[in-house]
């Protein structure tokens, strides 16, 4: 069903006839009319996961212990996996090489804040565009890349739920996370994540795509760790993708506790900076009719936009 702009409600559908928005509230069997039926084989497909592990130094005890939940979340995945998969660590050429078992290192990258922009920030935290582009060099031109952050579990299934999206023929798309409980994640309570629905979270923090749609990204130098990665990436995808998919209400990746943003003069500089670069990003994206147009109707659809994202869609800063 496609759900015209101006009447939009929390059920929606196809914002446009290449773009499936999954409500916020609306279950995945909802969805199911929206979806096409399985037509694209994956049997010469392979998965591309790339992530940034590095020595966690915030939070000492919880960082790691969260990094470990992470880790072995995706080591029973991968285990599950029917598709081929490569697990890829992407981390600055000056750190610590925190590459697990299972995963295969990819180039280095030799940019980050402290080098490109010193006078915002000490820490080093390196470009997410950087960070992706190395990992695809790892994938062929017809894979699938995925994206996570570090702090993001997998379901067991995960890689299933992802070849079966494929399969239906949209070569890009973003799932967003179910929070849960802080207090799960100690102990051998972060068992019990398996079974807690917990509660949606409206931010992106993994993607898939096809590798080939690198080439048409329009890269900004958003760094890791800072408010608007997600949406560096989501735009992109959404612009560029012939088929498009979000999924706000799935089951699929999980993180303990909610994401604190933090007053620290380092961290609002470095905040501005994302903004000022998805702001140019944007703009450089609105040049093509095509993706304005997507863009600007997934922002009639949206209850909240970011104040940067805000303001280039719609011509307002909320």
């Amino acid at each position: 069903m496609l759900y015209k702009p101006n009447g939009m409600s929390w059920k929606h559908g196809w914002i446009t006839p290449e773009v499936l928005v999954q409500g916020a509230h609306q279950c995945l069997s909802d969805s199911i009319p929206d979806l096409p039926s399985p037509h694209v084989s994956t049997e010469n497909l392979s998965l591309v996961h790339v992530m940034n592990i590095f020595q966690p130094t915030f939070k000492e005890g919880t960082s790691s212990l969260v990094l470990n939940r992470t880790l072995q979340s995706m080591e029973i995945a991968a285990a599950n996996s029917p598709m081929p998969l490569t697990l890829v660590n992407v981390q600055e050429d000056i750190e610590t090489d925190c590459t697990p078992a299972g995963f295969i290192r990819a180039a280095p990258v030799t940019r980050s804040t402290a080098t490109e922009y010193p006078e915002l920030a000490q820490r080093r935290l390196p470009f997410i565009f950087d960070i992706i582009d190395s990992g695809a060099e790892h994938a062929g031109e017809d894979d699938f890349l995925i994206y996570t952050n570090a702090d993001i579990c997998l379901r067991p299934q995960f890689y299933s739920f992802v070849r079966n999206i494929i399969s239906r023929g949209f070569d890009a798309f973003v799932v967003n996370r179910r929070d849960m409980d802080a207090d799960l994640l100690h102990d051998d309570l972060h068992l019990l994540a398996e079974f807690d629905q917990g509660w949606a979270h409206t931010g992106f923090d993994c993607f898939v795509f096809r590798r080939s749609l690198l080439a048409n990204l329009q890269r900004a130098m958003c760094c890791v760790g800072v408010r608007y990665i997600g949406w560096s990436i989501f735009a992109n995808l959404l612009a560029n993708a012939d088929r498009f998919a979000l999924f706000k209400n799935v089951h699929a990746t999980y993180h303990f506790g909610q994401d604190e943003r933090t007053n620290a003069s380092e961290a609002q500089a470095l905040e501005v900076h994302n903004g000022e670069q998805l702001q140019a990003m944007l703009r450089a994206l609105m040049q093509d009719k095509k993706a304005a147009e997507r863009l600007q109707i997934f922002a009639e659809t949206e209850h909240f936009l970011p104040p940067a994202v805000e303001e280039v869609l719609t011509g307002s800063a909320g």
